[in-house]
């Protein structure tokens, strides 16, 4: 009996992901581990702590520590870490990317031209295959965009330095990719009535897997 209990609780603790190499599974496995022991201990000491809501005017000490045991204990076990990289537009944000993952064009790669000129988020997955979600903006946020961006061309139009003529040509590129040649030198308003030249999800979401 006690035997197939054992073997119950194994096939309901989630496995490791399949798409992990076996140094990493290893990794993770002892990771699983370590988390385990720790949470054993947080607890066990958040337990003996109860007695700081019966002391009527309790240390401040005592309270900030229950504090922050109760604000661990209800910390997620895996809970999500992320690394945000800034810089300008052809910095080498991509390449730094594609190197750290070890793939050589993971993500699309220029040295003469912008090519993720937008916010992106890569991340693991449980799966074999690579997987890609591309989310729209609304309707609303392109209307914002729309109008910043022929805000920024106006702004920077007589501009010669290096940076700005990089983004400019960004903004160019998104107003032309949306709208067609000419978009940059058109009102916002015509923009606006214009038809775009390229198919737009109404879903808002456009999802590949390979």
């Amino acid at each position: 009996a006690e035997r197939g209990n054992a073997e119950e609780i194994a096939r309901k603790r989630p496995r490791l992901p399949q798409a992990f190499q076996d140094d990493e599974q290893k990794l993770l496995k002892n990771y699983e581990n370590i988390e385990s022991k720790a949470r054993k201990i947080l607890n066990l000491v958040h337990e003996r702590m109860k007695f700081v809501d019966q002391l009527g005017d309790a240390p401040s000490q005592l309270t900030y520590l229950r504090d922050r045991l109760t604000t661990l204990q209800e910390k997620s076990t895996f809970s999500v870490t992320s690394i945000g990289l800034f810089g300008s537009t052809g910095a080498g944000k991509s390449t730094l990317l594609n190197t750290l993952l070890g793939k050589e064009y993971f993500l699309p790669v220029s040295g003469t031209q912008t090519c993720t000129s937008c916010q992106v988020r890569v991340s693991v997955c449980r799966s074999k295959d690579y997987e890609a979600k591309i989310f729209l903006l609304s309707e609303q946020e392109w209307k914002d965009e729309l109008e910043h961006l022929l805000a920024f061309l106006e702004e920077h139009e007589d501009d010669e330095e290096d940076e700005s003529n990089k983004d400019v040509e960004l903004a160019i590129s998104k107003l032309r990719t949306v709208y067609g040649e000419g978009a940059e030198r058109r009102s916002y308003e015509e923009l606006l009535r214009a038809t775009p030249k390229v198919n737009i999800s109404s879903t808002g979401l456009i999802a590949f897997q390979k």
